[in-house]
Order: C-alpha cells, then sequence, then structure tokens
C-alpha cells in the first residue's frame, strides 16, 4: 500500500492493519466460500470480519509467525483467499507476486486489496487481460482509514478472481461505513 502525497512514513513490511469496514464492503457485493484464510493477517482485522458474516477464517502473520506465503506450501487447501498483500516496491512487484501465487493456491476464489489502479500496468496483463479467472474489481468509493485520525490518500479496491469464471469482468461499487467503531 502506497499513501501518495500522504505525510505518512512507510510502514516496515507494509503493515497497514485492513480496517474491518473494508472487508465489510466487499462482502456487500462479494462473497468468498465458507473456508478463507489471510496470509499475512496481522492483527487479524481481515479475520475478524469475516468471521463475523459466517465464514471460517483461518490466517499467519506474515511478519511474526514466520510464514512466507510466497515459497511455503500451502496450508489451507480448501479456502480462498482474502488479503490486503504487501505492495513491495513503487511498481508493486511483491503485491504481484501474492497475486500470481494465491492464484495458484486457493481452493476457488481471490480477492485481494490494492490501488484501484493496480490493474494498468503492463506487467500485470498475465492476471487482468489474460487470465481466464479475473473476474473484476469492487472499487471502494470512499478512502480506507488507515490511520486513526484520517484517511489514507489513494483510491482503492478489491480485485476478484474465480476459478470458473464465465463472464467477462465486471466493476462493482461499495462504501465503508466508518461511522462505528470496532
Amino acid at each position: 500500500m502506497t499513501v501518495r502525497g500522504a505525510n505518512y512514513e512507510r510502514r516496515p513490511n507494509d503493515l497497514y492493519e485492513t480496517p474491518e469496514e473494508t472487508v465489510d464492503a466487499l462482502l456487500s457485493v462479494w462473497r468468498p466460500g465458507k473456508k478463507v484464510c489471510d496470509p499475512c493477517c496481522a492483527s487479524g482485522r481481515i479475520l475478524r470480519a469475516l468471521r463475523r458474516h459466517g465464514h471460517e477464517a483461518d490466517g499467519a502473520d506474515l511478519i511474526g509467525g514466520g510464514y512466507d506465503f510466497i515459497n511455503d506450501p500451502w496450508r489451507w487447501p480448501k479456502h480462498d483467499v482474502v488479503t490486503n498483500p504487501p505492495y513491495g516496491d513503487r511498481q508493486g512487484r511483491l503485491a504481484l507476486a501474492f497475486v500470481v501465487r494465491a492464484l495458484e493456491v486457493a481452493r476457488t476464489r481471490v480477492a485481494m486489496l490494492l490501488p484501484m489502479d493496480f490493474d494498468s500496468g503492463r506487467s500485470r496483463v498475465g492476471i487482468f487481460r489474460d487470465c481466464p479467472k479475473f473476474a473484476g474489481k469492487i472499487v471502494l468509493l470512499n478512502r480506507i482509514r488507515w490511520f486513526d485520525d484520517e484517511a489514507g490518500s489513494t483510491n482503492h479496491a478489491w480485485f476478484i478472481w474465480h476459478r470458473y469464471q464465465r463472464d467477462p469482468p465486471t466493476i462493482s461499487y461499495a462504501s465503508q461505513n466508518y461511522g462505528e467503531k470496532r
């Protein structure tokens, strides 16, 4: 995640905790399978939101848990993947590697929270234009509050893939409700 034009220093390992409202926005438009994992769950906000909506959710902390999603054996063979991956460098190479790996291992569905223009790079046509699994994106209509006091300055979307996708990709829109603290 990159917060452009913000006065914030970039956080180590791209640790930006995803607000539960952001997952609520995803689930208002799209549903993963019953079993879901977040391979870089940090404190578990995505997991908590998924569980609140009735999903069985498991995860590993990329940083403290020592699990290497890109290279380690896949722990959850019957799970879909929902995550906010680390972005990595300015070109988003690490996020791209997360998408590629998730498409290899997820049971059926993948949802990745990424900057809204993530699908516009030439190096990514393989996971978007040329990928029969790409189902679409869910544009978040209001910016994510990465920090308690303010919203970030980058627009984000949930990018969705489905192993058995038949229809052309779609664009949906969802709002986050920050009115209530969790």
